[in-house]
Formats: C-alpha cells, sequence, structure tokens
C-alpha cells in the first residue's frame, strides 16, 4: 500500500482537516493467475472491483466522506498481481493546536485498517510509503 498526499486544508472551528490523496494497494491472488499463451499473449486486463475480492481497507479517522470521484475498475495482470490505485478526498477528526499560529505545526493521524476484520491484526507486506 502506498499513499502520496497532494493537497491538505484545515478547519480549526471543526477540527478537521480535509486532505487529497492518491491511494495504490497491490495485493497477489491466486486465483487470478492464466497462461498469457492460451489467451493470445493477453498479459492485463482491467475488471470491475465489484467482480472479484479487494481487501476493504478504510481510513479510521474519517469524519465525512469526501468528494472522490468512484473508479470501478482494478488492474490485473498474469501472474495474479492486482493493482487498486483511487484518488481519496478524506476528511478527518483532527485535534488542532492553534496556539502558535502562523508558525504552529499539525500532527495528524491517517490510520488505516479493515472495515469487516477490525478485531484481527492486518500484516503489511513490502513497504509503506507516504509522501507529503
Amino acid at each position: 500500500m502506498a499513499i502520496t498526499e497532494f493537497s491538505v486544508a484545515q478547519d480549526g472551528k471543526t477540527q478537521t482537516i480535509t486532505t487529497s490523496i492518491w491511494y495504490r494497494q497491490i495485493w497477489k491472488d491466486e486465483f487470478l493467475v492464466w497462461d498469457p499463451e492460451d489467451f493470445d499473449g493477453i498479459t492485463e486486463l482491467s475488471l470491475s472491483s465489484d467482480a472479484i475480492w479487494v481487501p476493504d481497507i478504510i481510513v479510521t479517522e474519517f469524519v465525512k466522506e469526501g468528494k472522490s470521484p468512484p473508479i470501478p475498475y482494478v488492474y490485473v495482470n498474469s501472474s495474479g498481481s492486482v493493482k487498486n490505485y483511487r484518488p481519496i478526498q478524506a476528511v478527518l477528526a483532527c485535534s488542532l493546536e492553534m496556539y502558535a499560529f502562523p508558525f504552529d505545526t499539525q500532527n495528524c493521524s491517517l490510520t488505516f485498517r479493515s472495515w469487516l476484520h477490525s478485531g484481527l491484526p492486518l500484516t503489511s507486506k513490502g513497504d509503506l510509503w507516504f509522501t507529503m
């Protein structure tokens, strides 16, 4: 999973931040493997995300749904690698400390977890990076 942030706006009155991020999630699905030679050399295709299993990852700090454009497709390659890339606009709860304004620094969390499996620990394999 990777996230690139490309805009942030804060609202001291409501103690929220609105952020636009580009969310990238890649996983391997052993049921989506094929031999390209059997299918005219096709090595990648796009599928409706409703047609396959997709991890149900949410942001814990969401307080309001943003204006994220729906992207109902994922890319699958012949080795079973699935790519789910989508923009997300998130309105998040954040305790803003404005006492040093305009020289204040804010520290807000962006916590990703499973919606259905909230009681189970999630394991992230590979690198997770965040860029601001």
